[in-house]
């Protein structure tokens, strides 16, 4: 199946990506290698070499080589229903919208009873409320340095950041309080959370801002159509009514409000006049409405009109046209570089040999079997770049030997070690400081965490895991090998039950960029 090399990801796409690497996770590893494989030998075939390249595009030709392989047509796809349902619950909202505001300002309009419209009260109600919202929903967008300009801005944001760390602080709360099972489950499916809210949360937050602007934007087009269409068949008469404003005070707050429009060359924009503002003055509880002025109870219509088209439609349909170009943004920045993403990159640049056992699987290696040789290691995944490696107190491999696993098991050069987890934090404190400088800017640069597989993930662990990101910053790669070796002291693949105690601790953590593998490179079985 060729590649369109100009193919753009779409959240389809991205969908049925996680899809597929969420089924991997429980697969049997020789079978997931056979697989992409032959994957990556079809792939070759189309001119796409999984050796050199990178990103979306190999892993756009290998989803579409996975559904030919499973026999699932993109418009069938798990994704496509996905996108589909939200464009669904789009139109659903549109209709609803529409309804809503038509509804709306036939409650205005309809109602006989020869009172005047109150305009005060018709924009306050219609346009005020929205004005808030929208406000509401620009301030958590705007980048912190101009907050300090914004009087209160500052302090909404941080409401929105607390209100946001609500959920999770509730789950892990509800995690501790619930058995040793039911909360390691809980925990990984926070954990799972918390990993997709890292790496999409952005792109999450846009797709709902998108929804909730085609509901404003369809509310605001049914208050201008109905109020539009209305007016032709009833005779609103609109005026105004207030125990505090005077009519000058009244007349300013207009010309105010017509600001954004008053530039056009229309004479009916200047509308109401000092004098319309003046004649169409009317108390409750005296009847002035003079139906010989009606020329001036009509003049209101054109200001109303301009007002509901420019504060409720127009930043309407500029917030949602910025929705919809931060999500197609945000699609096409994503790097598809996380944990996951880089197994897949492996097995599709690892040459396909095939290590089936003649003989029954006994013991309890983490995939079985011993290192591949550095060869053809160095030739299954050609990376370089720079490796911090940071052993933890305990780990009996000498530095050279270390070095070399290290080496060969991620593909780059170690540039500097470090042993943290002793007694002195200084150390450890130390370590992280110089973290960040001895990777450089390398975008290639990772950190390596060696640990004894058979010594329990505790918090002392988690705490330095924590710091280490903390340091390094997000997108970094972090690899936490698993160091174990035999009765004769030799370092070998790490045993699968004491691998996956770490493998559901750590993806508690939700971190996408942070991986534990076997420090011994594993052969399928």
């Amino acid at each position: 199946m060729p590649m369109d090399s100009q193919r753009s990801l779409t959240l389809a796409d991205l969908i049925d990506l996680e899809l597929a690497l969420a089924a991997d996770r429980e697969a049997d590893v020789a079978a997931l290698r056979r697989r992409d494989g032959d994957i990556a030998a079809q792939l070759a075939a189309t001119g796409i070499d999984p050796r050199r390249t990178t990103g979306p595009r190999l892993f756009l030709a290998w989803l579409d080589q996975w559904r030919a392989a499973n026999g699932v047509a993109t418009e069938t796809s798990a994704g496509h229903r996905a996108q589909q349902l939200l464009a669904g619950i789009g139109l659903v909202l549109a209709i609803l919208g529409i309804a809503l505001g038509l509804s709306a300002v036939a409650g205005w309009l309809l109602p006989a009873g020869g009172i005047p419209i109150n305009s005060i009260f018709f924009l306050g109600t219609l346009i005020g409320l929205q004005l808030p919202l929208l406000l509401l929903w620009i301030i958590p967008l705007i980048p912190r340095p101009w907050l300090r300009r914004i009087p209160g801005a500052a302090t909404i944001h941080w409401l929105w950041g607390v209100v946001a760390q609500l959920p999770p602080r509730m789950v892990g709360w509800i995690v501790s309080k619930m058995s040793s099972d039911t909360g390691t489950l809980l925990g990984q499916l926070h954990g799972q959370y918390n990993r997709l809210s890292w790496i999409y949360g952005p792109l999450r937050l846009w797709l709902l801002v998108r929804l909730t602007q085609v509901f404003a934007v369809s509310f605001n087009l049914g208050l201008v159509t109905g109020f539009v269409f209305l007016s032709y068949g009833s005779d609103p008469a609109f005026g105004w009514k207030s125990t505090l404003l005077t009519e000058d005070q009244m007349y300013g707050a207009t010309r105010a409000i017509a600001t954004p429009w008053k530039w056009l060359p229309y004479d009916w924009v200047n509308n109401p006049t000092r004098d319309d503002v003046e004649h169409t003055r009317y108390w409750t509880t005296v009847n002035t409405y003079d139906r010989n002025m009606s020329d001036a109870w009509a003049r209101w219509w054109p200001f109303l009109f301009a007002a509901l088209t420019v504060y409720g439609l127009l930043p309407r349909l500029i917030t949602l046209a910025i929705s919809h170009w931060q999500v197609r943004a945000n699609l096409k920045s994503i790097r598809l570089d996380h944990s996951e993403f880089d197994r897949l990159a492996e097995r599709l640049a690892r040459p396909q040999i095939d290590t089936q056992a003649t003989e029954p699987e006994t013991g309890d290696a983490f995939l079985k079997g011993q290192a591949a040789s550095p060869s053809s290691l160095n030739e299954a995944f050609p990376r370089s770049g720079p490796i911090l490696a940071l052993a933890w107190a305990g780990v009996q491999a000498s530095s050279g030997e270390m070095e070399q696993l290290v080496s060969q098991r991620l593909g780059g050069q170690v540039v500097a070690r470090h042993t943290v987890g002793q007694l002195n934090p200084q150390e450890d404190a130390q370590a992280l400081a110089q973290a960040a400088e001895h990777l450089g800017g390398s975008t290639n640069g990772r950190a390596a965490l060696l640990v004894e597989v058979w010594e329990p993930p505790v918090a002392d662990y988690i705490d330095f895991i924590s710091a280490l990101r903390k340091a390094l910053g997000r997108n970094r790669p972090i690899c936490v090998l698993l160091y174990d070796r035999d009765a004769e002291g030799r370092t070998v693949a790490a045993r699968l039950s004491a691998a996956r105690i770490w493998q559901d601790r750590l993806g508690q953590l939700g971190d996408p960029w942070l991986r534990v593998d076997s420090l011994v490179a594993e052969e399928a079985a």
